[in-house]
């Protein structure tokens, strides 16, 4: 099972997966309220085309069970707060604060837990970003501190066909994010209840105006810890879509129903194509029992 489990994580990693971080709580208060209590943290980092006039926006997500956050705390009734602290590492002996806060999180559910949520945003210029991020009750009783996947910002003045991240949400729920007037909702945990839809958002960037070009949305189930093995099974389902693109840059929103598909873990892959010209971004995803 142990041996499983690492697999699983090397390959999460492999193929451009978030994994959570872990650790053992910091020592407890007086009283012993959160003694030996892990407590861990989901970080998802999502880069996006540059916004008008700005560098790239990246999107740091972040998930606690909210649990962990009122253990100790005694008013379960107050709306979750967190300490977060976002460290960039510029080299070994040079790290920069960007943010050092108390937060209000965003509740939000996923089968029997209640996470707390939060997200920072970021205007990058193209280069190669490590992050650390700390998450830790108000109260500073337990915490976690841990490194995200290095950020990888490319530069797009030249580039003939890009492809952002695949930011999923679930309508009305979840985080909100305004991107150019437009609000985008994420679900960072990636869970989705059988029967619901799944938002798909996701921004071409490099053609002309007016260029045709076409985009292709499948899901494939994951019965397999081995990535070569995944991508070797037929998707469940796949659509394609004629677009055209509105400018180099071209935002686009897809609504994906679940319907009745089994739950379980799923590879959803979304690729843009022009001519010869084709990439591709994936997320796993977990459908969950009604």
């Amino acid at each position: 099972m142990e041996f499983r489990r690492l697999l699983q994580a090397v390959i999460a990693v492999a193929v451009g997966l978030t994994v959570a971080g872990s650790a053992t709580a910091q020592e407890s208060d007086s009283d012993g309220s959160g003694a030996g209590m892990a407590f861990s943290f989901l970080p998802r980092v999502y880069t996006l085309a540059p916004g008008q006039g700005t560098g790239h926006r990246v999107l740091i997500l972040y998930a606690v069970p909210g649990r962990r956050l009122q253990a100790g705390s005694g008013h379960s009734d107050e709306a979750l707060r967190a300490r977060v602290r976002l460290s960039r590492i510029d080299v070994p002996a040079d790290t920069v604060v960007v943010t050092d806060t108390l937060k209000s999180m965003l509740e939000l559910g996923s089968g029997r837990e209640i996470y707390a949520v939060g997200f920072e945003e970021l205007a990058l210029v193209p280069g190669r970003y490590d992050f650390r991020l700390y998450l830790g009750a108000e109260d500073g009783r337990i915490g976690l501190e841990a490194s995200l996947p290095p950020v990888t910002v490319d530069d797009l003045a030249e580039a003939p066909l890009w492809l952002s991240d695949l930011v999923l949400g679930r309508l009305g729920s979840g985080v909100a994010w305004l991107r150019d007037g437009e609000l985008i909702h994420i679900n960072p945990l990636n869970t989705y209840r059988q029967g619901s839809s799944i938002e798909v958002y996701y921004e071409v960037v490099g053609l002309a105006e007016g260029t045709p070009f076409e985009t292709i949305i499948s899901l494939t189930p994951v019965r397999a810890y081995n990535p070569v093995v995944e991508e070797s099974l037929d998707p469940l389902v796949s659509f394609g879509y004629d677009e055209v693109a509105r400018s180099r840059f071209t935002p686009l929103r897809r609504t994906l129903s679940l319907g009745d598909f089994p739950p379980g873990r799923y590879r959803l892959a979304v690729t843009a194509r022009k001519d010869s010209l084709e990439v591709e971004r994936v997320a796993s995803i977990r459908v969950l029992a009604p």
